[in-house]
C-alpha cells in the first residue's frame, strides 16, 4: 500500500510554510528600515560636526552674531552648497545663549524613509569659551 500526504497534511504544510516566510519577509522589511535610519543619522551628525567645525573655526567675537542672524540655520540648498549631501527635508538649526561661555546647541531634523516616515531629530550642545 503506498503512502500518501493527505489534503489536510499538505494544507498544514502550506500554512506552516507561509506563516515563516511572512515572518522571514517583515523581519528583512525591518532591517532595511533600520539601515536606512542608522545611515541617515550618521549623516545629520556628520553636518552636525561639519557645523561645529565651523562654528569653531570663526572669530569668537563674531560667532554670537553670526548665529542669531542665522548663518548657520541651514535647509537644504544650504547644506548642498557646501558639498555635503542633504537628508530629506532636512533643516539644521543652531541656538546659542550666554556672552563669554557660549552655550551652543545644533539640531539636525528630517524624514526617514524619503518623507514616509515620522520626521527624525539629533541635538548636539556645546560649549565654547571666549580666549
Amino acid at each position: 500500500m503506498k503512502k500518501s500526504l493527505t489534503l489536510i497534511e499538505v494544507l498544514i504544510a502550506a500554512a506552516i510554510l507561509t506563516m515563516v516566510l511572512v515572518g522571514t519577509i517583515l523581519a528583512f522589511t525591518r532591517c532595511i528600515m533600520l539601515n536606512e535610519h542608522n545611515r541617515n543619522l550618521t549623516i545629520a551628525t556628520m553636518h552636525a560636526q561639519y557645523v561645529m567645525e565651523d562654528i569653531k573655526n570663526t572669530n569668537f567675537n563674531l560667532i554670537l552674531d553670526s548665529i542669531n542672524n542665522g548663518d548657520w540655520n541651514w535647509g537644504d540648498a544650504e547644506i548642498g552648497a557646501v558639498g555635503l549631501s542633504p537628508l530629506s527635508n532636512e533643516i539644521i538649526t543652531i541656538t546659542v545663549s550666554g556672552t563669554d561661555l557660549l552655550d551652543i546647541t545644533i539640531n539636525v531634523s528630517w524624514k526617514d524613509m524619503e518623507g514616509r516616515a515620522s520626521p527624525a531629530n539629533i541635538g548636539f550642545q556645546t560649549f565654547l569659551a571666549s580666549p
